[in-house]
């Protein structure tokens, strides 16, 4: 019996799936064609109940096992799924409420012993006058058409709030129905009597059982093609058959045996479903199977050790229930910070790439598919050195394994590295890549974040030619400059000469003026030209010994500092950088420079160079006892053409520490200030130091 209830099950496994996860239509249909077979099977028997043709009754007696007031109810229940699959919601309350009520009063019947004359209200029973009760339903097709009748209500009134537990519990009693028509014919294939007859002489007829199977999957199909999202993970003919031979082992098992306890499986299948709350829903199902059983028990099995042995297996269903739901609720909590954290790595603009001590990707969101071009399921259980053109592959292996082995504590191995990225249609691509170690018990791990900087570099590009054609005009422009000017102070110096007997005193300041203003536009484009060339002068890093630079800038200012009494004190141990020299002299000049110039009058000028460690980079500093400068200011100084006095009083042009600015930018490091009015300045700046960028 269980062989062949399990056979006719995986029969109809094979499409169960695939229906599901097909459009709604074919559903519709599948559960069209149940409500006519149920139909044409019932209106058929009731056809042949009025017709009364004993010849053929005497032939083709089995056809009136299926009684009339059963054929009724199973029109009833056809045209009561032809309204859901139309979505008629007042006929499935009209049909799915006269089944339910016939059904019932027959069930109480049952239950009561007592006969209401309501089996043979349509019809007198002619053909089986001399049994128990002539006309009525067998139990267990009774119990069919509760659940059918409860099932139409329940799709009537949950057609205008679509809700998922409905939905759920309509799919389960469907489920229920189609189990008794299979077991049912499971039970005739097998020649077991207990399988279609429960403890009556009424059994369920094999035309029956066929109506029964066919409105259990109609039911089963109009709940799929209504339901709004999946709510289990696994096929759902996984616990229908696991539910199914619980039935089996219970029916054929002797009553003194603790069978009952086999419906416990089917509590845990709730574990594949979604909502916690399933658990419940199946306890409920493994309850009702195991008090139906024993109601079918003969009257001298029903004893109170029998009943006992019922109600601590009932004690145990549902003590695995509660905790396969609190268990589930757990799992849906993780799950959804899972999900959550998810979402929020498949939505950030930066690629997340998380390997393992191997390189095999674990982790790829949706930013890393656009920048590289492939979708996780390509990429995740694959070396990550498929993102890498082949020149690149040999290098990262080689750091990944002088980390490993150098066993460091987790931590940051690259920040901000520019690299190049292999693109699926094998485009290179700049990507700007920062890993990081992280251990996940005592277990490896990198995370990469991952920046497409490829219009960041057309940007990049598009500026420095911008610039460059910038620069080169001013340079241009500065240089053809110099020249009418020079032919302005030769020339006034000559007119001056020449007519200076017969201009008067007036006349002369004028020219005195003219020749002044020419001079300093001259030094402006000077340094114009200056500030114009240090990015060409720039040819990248060398190491630099900042003692032979200060010397050099204090040879340079030799004449101003014996002039002006400077005193002048260097730090002992001054560093080796990585730097252009020509540049880092121009910078140390103009800074000793300025404090040399805006000194305080009456007081000699004291100097202090110094230098300071920290970390990978030198943080210099030039000290001085001058004139200081006022906190508003700190920050407009290092801006080209900013002068806080007038020419007469310190003569410059303003652009000496705006280049002192772009020569420290352009070795990447700051530049700042700090100063105390009348009590003198400190200007700091930082640069990398030699050993540290050689091992990068």
């Amino acid at each position: 019996m269980g062989t062949a209830g399990i056979v006719l099950l995986s029969i109809i496994e094979i499409n169960l799936r695939s229906f599901l996860l097909s459009n709604n239509k074919i559903l519709r249909f599948l559960s069209l064609c149940a409500a006519v077979i149920v139909t044409i099977i019932s209106v058929s028997v009731i056809f042949l109940w009025h017709k009364r043709d004993l010849e053929f009754i005497q032939n083709n007696g089995w056809i009136f096992y299926m009684q009339h007031m059963t054929a009724v109810l199973f029109l009833m229940s056809g045209l009561g799924l032809f309204c859901a699959i139309l979505n008629k919601t007042r006929g499935l309350f009209f049909f799915g409420g006269v089944t339910l009520a016939f059904s019932a009063i027959i069930a109480v019947e049952y239950i009561s012993g007592l006969d209401f004359s309501i089996d043979q209200l349509f019809l007198e029973d002619y053909i089986h006058p001399e049994t128990a009760h002539p006309g009525r339903p067998a139990p267990n097709t009774v119990l069919a058409f509760l659940c059918i009748g409860f099932a139409e209500i329940l799709l009537g009134l949950n057609r205008k709030r679509q809700s998922d537990i409905v939905t759920a519990t309509v799919e389960v009693i469907g489920f229920v129905v189609f189990v008794l028509g299979a077991h049912a014919l499971g039970g005739y294939i097998q020649s077991v009597e207990i399988a279609y007859a429960w403890g009556t002489d009424t059994r369920m007829s094999i035309h029956t059982a066929i109506s029964n199977a066919a409105l259990g999957f109609g039911l089963l199909a109009i709940s799929w093609s209504s339901q709004s999202k999946q709510i289990f993970k696994v096929p759902l003919w996984v616990p229908f058959i696991i539910c199914f031979l619980a039935l089996q082992v219970d029916l054929v098992a002797p009553p003194e045996i603790i069978a009952s306890i086999v419906y416990i499986p089917l509590v845990f299948c709730s574990v594949w479903f979604i909502l916690p709350r399933t658990a419940f829903t199946f306890a409920i199902i493994a309850t009702l199977l195991a008090v139906l059983r024993y109601l079918l028990f003969p009257e001298v099995y029903m004893t109170e050790e029998n009943m006992i042995n019922r109600l601590l297996t009932i004690g145990a269903i549902w003590f695995v229930a509660i905790l396969v739901f609190w268990q589930r609720v757990i799992d849906r909590k993780l799950e959804r910070s899972e999900n959550y954290l998810k979402s929020i790595l498949d939505h950030t603009i930066e690629g997340l790439i998380v390997t393992d001590s191997h390189g095999t990707i674990k982790n790829y969101n949706r930013a890393c598919e656009k920048i590289f071009g492939y979708t996780a399921d390509e990429v995740i259980g694959k070396k990550v050195t498929m993102l890498l053109p082949p020149y690149y592959r040999k290098k990262y292996k080689r750091r990944i394994e002088d980390y490993l082995v150098d066993n460091k504590a987790s931590g940051m191995i690259a920040m901000d590295r520019e690299v190049e990225g292999l693109r699926k249609d094998g485009t290179s691509i700049p990507i700007n890549v920062g890993v990081n170690e992280m251990r996940v018990e005592g277990e490896r791990f990198f995370s990469g974040i991952v920046r497409d900087i490829t219009k960041q570099k057309q940007a990049e590009a598009e500026l420095l030619r911008s610039n460059t054609e910038l620069e080169r005009f001013a340079f241009v422009a500065a240089h053809d400059l110099q020249e009418p000017l020079r032919i302005v102070i030769t020339s006034t110096d000559i007119f001056r000469e020449e007519c200076e007997k017969e201009l008067s005193e007036q006349s002369l300041e004028f020219i005195v003026h003219a020749q002044n203003a020419a001079k300093r536009m001259r030094a402006l484009i000077k340094d114009l030209l200056e500030y114009s060339r240090i990015d060409n002068e720039y040819q990248g890093c060398e190491p630099v010994s900042l003692t032979e630079i200060v010397n050099m800038a204090l040879e340079n200012l030799n004449f101003d500092i014996r002039k002006t009494g400077a005193q002048i004190q260097v730090d002992t141990e001054m560093p080796v950088v990585n730097g252009n020299p020509v540049q880092l002299l121009r910078l140390y000049q103009n800074l000793i420079g300025n404090s040399i110039k805006y000194r305080n009058k009456d007081i000699p000028p004291q100097i202090h160079i110094k230098a300071k460690k920290d970390g990978m980079h030198w943080i210099l500093s030039v000290e001085d006892n001058g004139i200081g400068i006022e906190q508003e200011y700190l920050e407009k100084i290092f801006s080209p053409f900013i002068r806080l006095h007038t020419a007469t009083q310190y003569p410059g042009t303003g652009i000496g520490l705006a280049m002192c600015r772009r020569i420290v930018e352009s070795h990447k490091g700051k530049i700042w200030a700090l100063s105390t009015v009348g009590k003198g300045s400190s200007i700091f700046f930082s640069l990398l130091d030699a050993s540290a960028e050689l091992s990068e």
